[in-house]
């Protein structure tokens, strides 16, 4: 895996083609793995961390979304829904 972002020569190319690009990679990495500035994968627990990061986050943003959506149900029929917390 190479970090498409620091590998210049493709992000730079005019020319965009995939087996442009694949050859370019090849050359690079026979001539010099380190050129490619390989990328990190997370580890499984920082994965997981991730993961339960995003399921908050959704968690929080739907109540505001439903609030938020029956607000302007209930604005077409000229009506206003009184505040609330979510």
């Amino acid at each position: 895996m190479a970090n498409a972002r620091r590998v210049r020569l493709i992000t730079e190319s005019s020319r965009k083609d995939d087996k442009l690009d694949a050859k370019t990679l090849a050359r690079l990495a026979r001539i010099d793995p380190d050129l490619l500035s390989p990328i990190r994968h997370r580890g499984e627990q920082a994965q997981a961390d991730l993961m339960m990061v995003r399921a908050r986050a959704v968690l929080v943003e739907t109540p505001t979304a439903l609030i938020n959506a029956a607000r302007g149900l209930t604005k077409s029929f000229g009506e206003r829904l009184p505040s609330c917390g979510t």
